[in-house]
């Protein structure tokens, strides 16, 4: 299979080609962060070539997110054992909802049947599994709560040491999971842009592999592709709305990446429309959205 990569023999490992979403540069594999020449998310360049067939691997028969493995910057001889079976989640029919919306169908995607709780299992297996691979010693993450649960679930899984850095303001409550599973937890004074500078900080001066979700790691959001590949096989039409719950937007991104890269194979004909919300207490984008 054809991609935007290169094989290491002696680190039984491929490349990807990284490029900058503001300036267009582009690096072999770089370490979890942002842009250093500007600033800007990266994203990773996946080119598949001409020897994927997507008839075969979207046959309708839904495992969990690894029956789309060789579509993640990750090698499967290093993920597919760390699968708790995380993916392949239901679609149910809502149908009270779709006539208070004033719609004629109107489905919900159960995430919330992932292992640790969340939609976060999608991007956080991917992403360990990276840094595995890697040979990072550890993985670390800034989080309020879901993402940590998960970066912690899979990290135990992969016998790798786990820290979550969370807000002061971060409920207590949320941080179960990632305790349950072994994680060490450090609690930062004030917001989250705090617990968030202090991770980024922490991973490049210990190097660890930073794993937070909030469009550090381009490598793990690639996971959110998954939910996007299963829509399409679950309901087997385009729809013509997908509303995904927002903070910052990965999960967002993975969807229209995901109905992008399906668009590319041939499989669907268009990206639906995609609505991202907010809540009223902490809507940064959406106000952002809303003055243009």
């Amino acid at each position: 299979m054809g991609r935007s990569q290169t094989y290491n023999e002696e680190t039984d490992h491929a490349e990807w080609l990284v490029r900058c979403t503001g300036c267009g540069f582009r690096r072999r594999n770089p370490r979890p962060d942002y842009c250093q020449r500007c600033g800007a998310p990266l994203e990773v360049e996946l080119d598949y070539g001409e020897d994927l067939q997507p008839e075969q691997l979207f046959d309708g028969c839904i495992t969990d997110l690894w029956k789309y493995g060789s579509l993640y910057p990750v090698s499967l001889s290093h993920s597919v054992d760390l699968s708790l079976g995380e993916g392949g989640t239901p679609l149910v029919r809502i149908s009270k909802a779709a006539q208070q919306i004033g719609v004629e169908e109107a489905w919900c995607k159960c995430d919330h049947l992932n292992p640790s709780g969340s939609f976060k299992d999608r991007s956080a297996v991917v992403g360990v599994a990276w840094a595995r691979e890697r040979g990072y010693p550890g993985v670390i993450c800034a989080s309020s709560g879901n993402a940590a649960g998960a970066t912690a679930t899979y990290a135990a899984r992969a016998a790798l040491p786990a820290y979550v850095v969370i807000s002061s303001r971060a409920p207590k409550s949320k941080l179960g999971v990632a305790v349950a599973h072994g994680a060490g937890v450090f609690s930062v004074a004030g917001d989250f842009s705090r617990a968030f500078a202090a991770t980024r900080e922490a991973a490049a001066e210990v190097g660890l592999a930073n794993v937070t979700t909030t469009y550090v790691n381009c490598y793990a959001y690639e996971g959110n592709k998954s939910v996007a590949y299963e829509l399409c096989e679950q309901i087997e039409v385009v729809p013509e709305w997908v509303v995904v719950p927002v903070g910052s937007g990965p999960l967002l991104y993975g969807v229209w990446k995901g109905f992008r890269e399906l668009r590319s194979f041939g499989l669907v004909d268009r990206i639906p429309r995609l609505l991202a919300v907010q809540p009223e207490g902490c809507a940064p984008i959406a106000r952002a959205f809303a003055a243009g």
